[in-house]
């Protein structure tokens, strides 16, 4: 996983014993260097301002944030979670948000942090009860969103068999930190990549599905190359850079562009105000909320109708293309 942050690129590694390292990309020596070398199985990072945060873990060994302030060459112990395992991070609304879950080795429930320096708080989520026995959940993804000034955090969530991590079923759900709403369930497959293209929201699975949110809340499956389980995804500009693992090892899917959403802007869920007061109303394609009174911002109704978030625009993309041979070449 690659992240672009306080002006440099950086990637993290993890999934396997000891592998939990962060990496620095040298673009003057077109090589990568280590940023943070840790003897632990996971390691995610994310940019909050111009700091570096960074949060490795390991089962029964619990989590540790780190922090590299700007103008720093050496991250410093922020703190320590005894009891979680963290897998994916991503930064919104000033704070730092980490996907997490149960690190017994013995399966859990996932969940999320937010918060920065040393202060973080908890959220659940609401998957319909504790983890059968022999099953383990994790979170595979987050992605931030801001809309009408308000910050969001979708986060995709998967349950695994816990002896051979065979991916079960998963969930993808959308949180200002105070309320989570479900946008997806997937019966029989992991949600394991998100973004935000083009005012789409796209998700890719551990069976190589690509899916997209329409605006009526329905998800619509897009044609991908073939491929044996979508990892990553990113916009670049409106194009949505697909990345796989296909037969002959690592493929970049790129896609053109899909038409703008139509009529409405965002994703704000009724319910969930953007200043103090009543909580305002208004259709669903223009992201209108209708929850009860607010305080604070925050509305009481929630109740999961969303704004825009996609629209019938143009035509599709077309997510035929390998670009990672090319790229190969290039380097």
């Amino acid at each position: 996983r690659r992240r672009a942050t306080c002006g440099a690129l950086f990637a993290t590694s993890g999934g396997a014993q000891g592998a939990g390292d962060l990496w620095e990309r040298d673009a003057a020596a077109a090589s990568w260097t280590p940023a943070l070398d840790t003897n632990q199985d996971w390691l995610v990072a994310a940019g909050l301002g111009s700091d570096l945060y960074a949060a490795s873990s390991s089962v029964g060994a619990g989590t540790t944030i780190q922090r590299r302030a700007s103008g720093a060459a050496v991250f410093s112990d922020l703190a320590t979670f005894p009891r979680l395992v963290t897998t994916s991070a991503t930064a919104m609304g000033g704070e730092l948000w980490l996907g997490v879950s149960d690190d017994s080795g013995l399966g859990g429930e996932a969940g999320l942090l937010h918060g920065s320096g040393v202060s973080y708080q908890s959220v659940a989520l609401p998957l319909g009860g504790s983890v059968a026995q022999g099953q383990t959940q994790r979170v595979t993804a987050l992605l931030s969103l801001e809309s009408a000034g308000l910050p969001l955090v979708v986060a995709a969530v998967g349950t695994f068999d816990l002896a051979t991590d065979t991916p079960l079923e998963g969930a993808v759900l959308l949180t200002d930190g105070h309320q989570v709403e479900t946008l997806a369930r997937l019966p029989q497959d992991v949600p394991t990549a998100l973004a935000w293209a083009n005012d789409t929201l796209w998700l890719g699975t551990a069976a190589g599905k690509l899916r997209y949110r329409q605006a009526d809340g329905a998800w619509a499956d897009e044609p991908v190359l073939a491929n044996r389980g979508i990892h990553a995804l990113l916009d670049v500009n409106g194009f949505l850079v697909v990345g796989a693992l296909a037969d002959a090892g690592a493929s970049l899917i790129l896609g053109t562009p899909r038409g703008p959403a139509t009529p409405g802007t965002g994703v704000v869920p009724n319910g969930i105000a953007t200043t103090g007061g009543a909580t305002t109303h208004g259709p669903s394609n223009q992201g209108g909320q209708q929850g009860g009174s607010s305080q604070n911002g925050k509305g009481s109704g929630f109740d999961g109708r969303f704004g825009v978030n996609g629209g019938s625009g143009a035509a599709g993309p077309s997510f035929v293309t390998d670009v990672f041979p090319l790229l190969q070449a290039d380097c």
